[in-house]
């Protein structure tokens, strides 16, 4: 059973009939775990992109086409929320860039609920301010932790934790005192054989190219410059790493794998590209070795929050719930107000039946992220499987409050509004899912219930 669980028998009302239509909607139109969540290097990565698509003329349906593939990630109010924070830190350095307001702007016009509005707003302040410097910082660290040589740093993911920042001099074998860098070693002459201390730098130079090409998201020259310092430099096991990240945020997971795969090779110490690798098992719906990578990444770093967190999703999938109970309990543990932790804690709880504590797990998630669909939504399936028909109408309602066009929640809104005695409000309901799914025989055949209920409410008065 996926993640999205069957409720128990709704009243009378055919329930063999809804359990079916559960199972298939909630199992085939949602994901079969919730994917890691985005933090804000993830955002900034793909809003590059979507940035560069606006550059080239994408219009509404590009913006939504290329959300809609994130799933529930790709919510307008999850997007809002994560540029206004941008719009913030970006503001109070008092800096204009007039490509990024007027791209900012364009945004702003294409009715892309709250996402556009925020857009909008912050490209006029941006348009408006005075300073000259760039939009995004030039060092590939800036906008998650650089992972350190010495120990890697906590909640990092594939295309966040995998920048890496440069090897020093020192590590690269740069001797100051004797090294005098040849004005003629460029890319094109070096080779591998003769790559010495003394030119080390053009490696460093390319790894940092591919960097800020990455972080501006030209992925295409990122991946040129980390493959030219490869060349020279086979066992760069940081530009090996930033490859797979590119990769991965091409959604080219097989390459990504094999890349990972290679840096593993070279260090499997190296604990972000085991999170790395088991992030990209789990997009690829392999989560048995996905959870092998995320173990031996805690095994290297006991304290690497997201690794805990994305191994209780994958054993969530293996339908080890205890497991991903402890393992969520693990990742709250380093960062008490996770909301997402919280959430697929009560999605584990969900599936062995104990209610009370999902619902308790949702309430902590939703205290820290109260615009968290999801959360909203399994609380309310919580509350139909205990007949607390009601609370389950109220969760479902903040559902549709932050995404109208979620045909589930209408759906099962209307069998709890059924249960309620409230057959013509089960009726509008049904009818707003239609409108979604206009061919769906099951809602078709609950609002004709509805119907049936209606007439006989009134035959009886």
């Amino acid at each position: 059973m996926g993640i999205w669980p069957l409720f128990n028998k709704t009243g009378n009302r055919d329930s063999a009939k809804a359990d079916r239509y559960a199972n298939r909607d909630f199992e085939e139109s949602r994901p079969k775990g919730p994917l890691p969540p985005l933090e804000d290097a993830d955002y900034l990565l793909l809003f590059n992109q979507i940035l560069e698509g606006l550059r080239l003329g994408w219009e509404r349906q590009d913006v939504v086409k290329y959300l809609e593939a994130l799933g529930d990630r790709g919510n307008f109010a999850l997007w809002g929320a994560w540029l206004q924070r941008f719009g913030e830190t970006k503001l109070k350095k008092n800096t204009q860039n007039m490509d990024l307001g007027r791209r900012l702007a364009k945004l702003g016009q294409l009715n892309c609920g709250e996402f556009s509005n925020v857009a909008h707003h912050l490209g006029s302040q941006l348009l408006s301010q005075r300073a000259t410097t760039s939009p995004f910082s030039s060092q590939p660290g800036a906008a998650s932790s650089p992972v350190s040589q010495e120990k890697e740093t906590t909640g990092t993911e594939a295309g966040q934790g995998s920048w890496t920042s440069p090897p020093t001099e020192e590590e690269a074998g740069v001797d100051r005192s004797e090294a005098e860098t040849s004005e003629d070693m460029t890319p094109e002459n070096l080779t591998p054989e003769n790559l010495t201390p003394e030119n080390l730098e053009v490696v460093q130079s390319l790894f940092e190219e591919g960097n800020q090409k990455f972080q501006a998201g030209d992925f295409a020259g990122a991946i040129a410059a980390y493959q030219q310092s490869l060349k020279l430099k086979p066992d760069f096991i940081e530009a090996w790493s930033n490859l797979g990240a590119v990769l991965f945020n091409l959604q080219e997971y097989e390459d990504a794998l094999i890349i990972f795969n290679t840096a593993i090779d070279l260090n499997p110490d190296n604990s972000n590209i085991w999170f790395n690798r088991g992030f990209t098992l789990t997009l690829l719906k392999r989560p048995q070795e996905a959870n092998d990578s995320y173990e031996k990444c805690l095994q290297l770093k006991p304290d690497f929050m997201n690794a805990w967190q994305n191994r209780g999703v994958v054993l969530s999938q293996l339908e080890r719930y205890e497991e991903a109970i402890y393992s969520h309990e693990q990742a709250l543990k380093l960062k008490p107000d996770f909301a997402e932790a919280w959430s697929n804690r009560g999605n584990a709880l969900l599936h062995l039946e104990r209610y009370s504590e999902a619902i308790a797990s949702y309430d902590r998630a939703l205290a820290h992220q109260p615009h968290y669909p999801d959360a909203w939504f399994n609380r309310g399936i919580c509350f139909m499987n205990e007949k607390n028909y009601p609370e389950a109408i109220a969760c479902l309602d903040r559902v549709i409050q932050q995404q109208p066009n979620y045909h589930p929640a209408w759906v099962v809104r209307g069998l709890a509004l059924m249960n309620c005695q409230q057959p013509q409000e089960a009726i509008d309901s049904f009818d707003r899912a239609l409108a979604l799914q206009p061919n769906d025989p099951d809602v078709l055949g609950y609002r004709q219930e509805a119907l049936q209920q209606l007439e006989s409410d009134r035959t009886e008065t």
